[in-house]
């Protein structure tokens, strides 16, 4: 499913009336889960990886060469077809290794705390819905100042992460 995802974008989107590039991208962009999924059943082989410290290390540290390989073909792919030059070989390649570092970095690991079952059922109760309430409010509030009023937001977005770190009852900073 995500080689036909992938190949319909880069065929409709990125490389039009190119079928050839449009079929190597995505095979080259399933080299990344399958080399990082490898890596990890094979050296942390843990189900629950994310849940002792040394194994979230390991998974940092085991993310760096699926992205590596899979940045270095695809630049290869893309300089050799004659769609980028061969002088922007280092960028086209810092560019996707930045994009599959981070997805891998901040997308999977949410997915996983997201999916992972827990041993007790979840259950919210009022305080903790009125919590998250305001926190996800006053998130709200502050993307409204930043975009619409031109202010900067790099720092307005640490009260409500300090409120929600400071509630027992909101989990959400661990994610």
């Amino acid at each position: 499913m995500l080689f036909v995802s992938d190949f319909i974008v880069s065929y409709i989107i990125f490389f039009k009336n190119n079928l050839l590039i449009s079929i190597i991208i995505p095979v080259i962009n399933l080299i990344t889960p399958f080399v990082a999924t490898f890596l990890i059943h094979r050296l942390i082989k843990r189900h629950h990886f994310l849940e002792r410290s040394q194994d979230v290390f390991k998974f940092i540290v085991l993310t760096i060469p699926s992205p590596l390989i899979s940045s270095i073909l695809a630049a290869l792919t893309l300089c050799a077809s004659g769609i980028a030059p061969w002088a922007a070989f280092s960028n086209v390649c810092r560019t996707w290794l930045t994009s599959d570092s981070a997805g891998i970095l901040i997308v999977t690991p949410l997915l996983l705390a997201w999916l992972q079952k827990s041993a007790s059922p979840r259950s919210f109760h009022r305080q903790q819905i009125i919590e998250l309430g305001f926190v996800l409010l006053s998130m709200i509030a502050i993307v409204r100042v930043a975009f619409w009023g031109g202010y900067p937001i790099e720092y307005m977005v640490i009260p409500p992460l300090d409120i929600s770190e400071n509630c027992p009852s909101i989990s959400v900073t661990n994610l």
